[in-house]
C-alpha cells in the first residue's frame, strides 16, 4: 500500500509496541552473525533462510492439511512460530498452535524446555514469540555490530549453546564488500558440542584469516543445562575465563583468543537437561492475570498440593470453573 497511515516505522506506535519493536530490531542485528552465515549457506546449498515445516517433515501436512501452515525453521538452528491471533485480556497473552517434532526444544527468550512429538498451544506476552531452539543448536551472535563499521568482523562474539544433543556449525566470515566467496575466500570457524563428553569446542580459524580480528572474545551462553560452573582450556592448557550465571544461563567469557587457537570448554559430567520450574513460571502468569484473587489463591494452592505430579493437576484443573485459555496456558507449563 502507497497510504501515508501505513507506515511500520517503531514511532508510529505506542510506546509498550514501540519497545518490542525496537528490542526485536536490536536482536537481528546481533544475530548478524548467525544470519550472514545463513546467507552463505543459501547460496552455496540453495537452502532457503525461512523453510516451510513440510520441506523436513512432509508428515506434517495430512490429507491435504497444513498441520504448521505458520511455522518455519529459521536457519539450521531455530524454529519459529508467529503470534498472529490477539491478545486475550484475562491473561496478557496471546495463543498460537505449534507443532513440535521429536526431540528436546528450547524457547530462546524465556527458557521453557519442551518435549517434542506433538502439537501444543503455546501462550505468549507482546515481548515473545515462540522461537525455539533445538537441542544441541549453536547460535553465534555479537554486540559489536556498528552501522557505521560494516567492513569489519566483531571483536566479540557471543555464542548461546542448548543442552541435549551432539553438534556443529561452522560460522561464515568474509570481507563483506567483495565477490571473494565465489573463489572460497573465506574464514570459517567450526563450533562442536560434544553432549556426550559435556565439551564445547571452537576450532582455529580455517582458510583466509585475515578477516577475523587479530584476537577475540568469546562469550559462551550454555542454555537448558544443569551446569553451574566449567573449566576452559585453551591450546590444551588451562586458562582464566569468567564464569557466571546470566538470566538463566551459564556463561564463560574467554578473552584473547587468537584466530589459531582451540578453545574447548568442559561441563561436569553430571550436567544433565535443565528441567523447568514450573512453580515459578505459573505463579508469574497468575500474578499477571485479570482473575480473582480467590481463584490465584486456589490455583497456587493446587500446584503446592500435587507436588508437581502432572496427572493430579491435570485432572484438577480440569474439574475447576477456568477458562479455556487459563487453564490452556497453565497446561502449557505443567506439561512442557
Amino acid at each position: 500500500s502507497n497510504s501515508a497511515f501505513s507506515g511500520k516505522e517503531p514511532w508510529n506506535f505506542s510506546m509498550e509496541v514501540r519497545s518490542t519493536m525496537d528490542d526485536f530490531l536490536r536482536l537481528r542485528h546481533k544475530l548478524v552473525p548467525y544470519l550472514y552465515t545463513m546467507n552463505y549457506r543459501a547460496w552455496k546449498e540453495d537452502t532457503p533462510i525461512v523453510v516451510p515445516m513440510y520441506y523436513d517433515y512432509p508428515e506434517t501436512v495430512f490429507w491435504g492439511k497444513n498441520q504448521a501452515p505458520n511455522q518455519y525453521f529459521f536457519g539450521s538452528e531455530l524454529m519459529v512460530t508467529p503470534v498472529t491471533t490477539k491478545c486475550i485480556p484475562e491473561l496478557k497473552r496471546a495463543k498460537t498452535k505449534v507443532w513440535l517434532p521429536e526431540g528436546t526444544w528450547f524457547d530462546f527468550f524465556n527458557g521453557m524446555i519442551y518435549e517434542g512429538g506433538r502439537s501444543m498451544d503455546l501462550y505468549r506476552t507482546l515481548e515473545e514469540i515462540p522461537v525455539l531452539a533445538k537441542a544441541g543448536a549453536i547460535i553465534p551472535m555479537t554486540e559489536k555490530i556498528s552501522a557505521l563499521d560494516v567492513e569489519s568482523n566483531p571483536d566479540e562474539l557471543t555464542v548461546r549453546v542448548y543442552a541435549g544433543a551432539d553438534n556443529t556449525f561452522a560460522l561464515y566470515e568474509d570481507d563483506n564488500t567483495t565477490m571473494a566467496y565465489e573463489k572460497d575466500d573465506c574464514a570459517k570457524t567450526s563450533m562442536t558440542l560434544d553432549w556426550g563428553a559435556r565439551k564445547f569446542t571452537i576450532a582455529p580459524v580455517e582458510g583466509n584469516q585475515s578477516p577475523v580480528p587479530e584476537s577475540r572474545m568469546y562469550c559462551v551462553e550454555f542454555g537448558g543445562s544443569t551446569a553451574k560452573e566449567a573449566k576452559v582450556f585453551v591450546n590444551g592448557v588451562e586458562a582464566d575465563a569468567e564464569v557466571k550465571e546470566k538470566d538463566g544461563l551459564l556463561t564463560i567469557a574467554v578473552t584473547d583468543v587468537k584466530p589459531q587457537d582451540t578453545v574447548t570448554i568442559c561441563l561436569p559430567e553430571d550436567t544433565e537437561i535443565a528441567k523447568n520450574d514450573v512453580m515459578t513460571r505459573a505463579m508469574d502468569l497468575l500474578l499477571h492475570a485479570e482473575i480473582s484473587y480467590i481463584t490465584k489463591e486456589q490455583i497456587a494452592n493446587l500446584l503446592h498440593k500435587a507436588d508437581g505430579k502432572v496427572a493430579i493437576l491435570a485432572a484438577e484443573l480440569q474439574s475447576m470453573e477456568l477458562s479455556n485459555d487459563l487453564r490452556g496456558a497453565l497446561l502449557e507449563i505443567i506439561t512442557a
